[in-house]
């Protein structure tokens, strides 16, 4: 069943709906976070002792960029979860659709950042892959171009397009929970905004911080019930994307920013019934972002 738009509409069938992608989503954020937080980690402390927090750093942009073999077989997983990943239009017309996804994701993103960029500019929090850009070596820089064009795409877009995105449609309280997760993200995520070394700890920052968190929440909460009253679908792309806009809240003054390029996806993959654009929308917002991270640097 359809709605008007050509989107697959069928109805949860489940409070909890199809527990083994959302089983898979946690099973692979799980094992990236034991491996990037901590084997990695103390594993730099030990070969490089005087420059630990660099040397962390590149050792777990490395692992991503191993463990990319791993979601290739796991992206052939994701469609056998159900309908909801068979292919909707030609190559050609996905093709198109992800070129008219991507200005508007872009712009959106892009402007939402820009302003809260403007309004947390005395928090002194910067994105952690500065970091390797200062570093000097050309080899730093060439690791973020491969994390962020090429495996951040493949691998999100594989997680959350095709498995969180699979579980959380097919669940009624799929909504409810997402909420729940993009608070308890962005909980976590609020210490390093206010307590990292970069940052500044005066009253001023930790009001904006705990205002835009806040409102954040709030409104995602409203656009969720509003959406609710259309479709489950629309709920739950709503809150999928507060989800996946919250997982990267360390890396910006707000995890708002993301919104428009995560409902832009969320979109796209419901329309197309395929991830491969996902990630080519997703590659071209990240490489845009890195070419200015570069320029800036």
């Amino acid at each position: 069943m359809t709605d008007e738009t050509g989107i697959c509409a069928k109805k949860p069938e489940h409070p909890l709906g199809n527990s083994f992608p959302f089983l898979m989503f946690l099973a692979a954020n799980a094992i990236w976070i034991v491996a990037c937080s901590v084997v990695l980690p103390l594993a730099s402390i030990l070969i490089t002792p005087e420059n630990g927090d660099l040397a962390k750093m590149r050792l777990a942009a490395l692992a991503r960029i191993l463990a990319l073999p791993l979601f290739l077989p796991m992206a052939t997983l994701a469609r056998t979860l159900g309908p909801r990943l068979e292919s909707r239009t030609s190559e050609w017309q996905s093709l198109k659709l992800a070129g008219l996804v991507l200005p508007i994701v872009t712009i959106g993103s892009y402007a939402l950042m820009a302003i809260f960029q403007l309004m947390a500019s005395n928090s002194g929090v910067e994105h952690p892959l500065t970091q390797l850009f200062r570093s000097g070596r050309t080899i730093d820089v060439w690791i973020v171009i491969a994390l962020v064009v090429v495996i951040a795409p493949v691998t999100e877009e594989v997680l959350f397009r095709g498995f969180f995105q699979a579980w959380i449609i097919s669940a009624r309280l799929g909504p409810l929970v997402g909420w729940c997760m993009a608070l308890a993200l962005v909980a976590c995520f609020i210490p390093n905004q206010i307590y990292s070394p970069q940052a500044d700890t005066q009253g001023t920052s930790k009001m904006f911080v705990y205002a835009q968190i806040a409102a954040y929440l709030l409104i995602g909460a409203a656009l969720i019930l509003l959406a609710g009253r259309f479709s489950h679908l629309a709920a739950s792309t709503v809150a999928g994307a507060m989800v996946f806009s919250a997982v990267h809240a360390f890396a910006w003054p707000s995890p708002a920013g993301l919104l428009p390029l995560a409902c832009g996806l969320v979109w796209l993959r419901e329309k197309t019934g395929r991830l491969w654009p996902c990630m080519l929308v997703h590659a071209a917002f990240n490489g845009l972002g890195t070419l200015l991270m570069i320029v800036a640097h």
